[in-house]
């Protein structure tokens, strides 16, 4: 479209991101493979979890690839389906594919029994304050979308770099909580539950209170929409409706995997 300056498809961040994801990909998979190779296949890590670790990395280099890198400057709707990966989607499927346990079996085992001992106390008191992650998926979500937030971000370049490192963070923060929960054969399991499920009615009812389908409210995709030839108002609708999809599917998914399954493992 005239006025439309679109970023080239192959920006850096999508080479980085590419490159970074092929390394750790192939680190996991040189972990199973060892895994497997001493254990038996299946052992520790099963073949799900390891399709789940791979559609997982997908999942973040969808947020930093080109469209979505590219048309959130210019669609909401691109900006919400970006972020909800990054907080929703990529770390739960990552995490559930156990890469703890995959590159401990990459790393040289004296080497992988030092790191564990120093970080474990550490890894411990973050993956046990179950309810401030949750506070934290929540509160990070929410501050990010509002308005004036979304204008600020794609104004300051590191303010956006913020943004995507906080999404981050919180969604593997809570993510792995809940997973934590799920490994300890020793304790229930409710706690996850309950969780899973206060986060989930929390951000279907912001996708109804936030403004995401108001064509003015957010003023840079108001103005920036139709020199990419959107309309406005249905990027805007649309933006809510991926809200909506993002902050429900992915936490009812994850609430039926909690009720009906229960691994004996224990998080690396």
């Amino acid at each position: 479209m005239p006025g439309a300056q679109y970023p080239c498809p192959m920006t850096s961040q999508t080479l980085a991101t590419a490159v970074l994801l092929a390394v750790l990909a192939g680190a996991y998979g040189l972990g199973v493979a060892r895994l497997w190779r001493r254990a038996g296949i299946g052992v520790a890590i099963s073949p799900l979890q390891v399709f789940a670790f791979a559609a997982g990395l997908l999942a973040l280099l969808a947020a930093f690839a080109w469209p979505l890198a590219g048309l959130e400057h210019w669609s909401l709707a691109a900006f919400v389906t970006r972020h909800l990966l990054l907080l929703s989607l990529a770390p739960a499927l990552v995490l559930a594919g156990r890469p703890g346990a995959a590159l401990a079996h990459v790393v040289p085992t004296g080497l992988s029994s030092r790191l564990h001992r120093r970080t474990g106390r550490v890894w411990g008191i973050v993956v046990e304050g179950l309810g401030v992650a949750a506070a934290a998926h929540v509160a990070v979500l929410l501050a990010w979308h509002l308005p004036d937030a979304v204008d600020t971000a794609l104004r300051d370049p590191a303010v956006h770099t913020t943004l995507h490192i906080s999404l981050l963070v919180a969604g593997f923060w809570f993510w792995a909580a809940v997973l934590h929960r799920m490994r300890e054969p020793s304790r229930s399991n409710q706690p996850a539950v309950v969780a899973v499920v206060a986060v989930a009615i929390v951000l279907a009812l912001a996708g109804m209170l936030l403004p995401l389908a108001d064509g003015t409210a957010y003023a840079l995709h108001a103005i920036r929409s139709p020199e990419a030839g959107l309309d406005a108002a249905a990027d805007h609708h649309l933006a809510r409706m991926a809200f909506r999809a993002a902050a429900v599917v992915p936490y009812l998914a994850s609430l039926f995997w909690l009720l009906e399954r229960r691994s004996p493992a224990r998080l690396p």
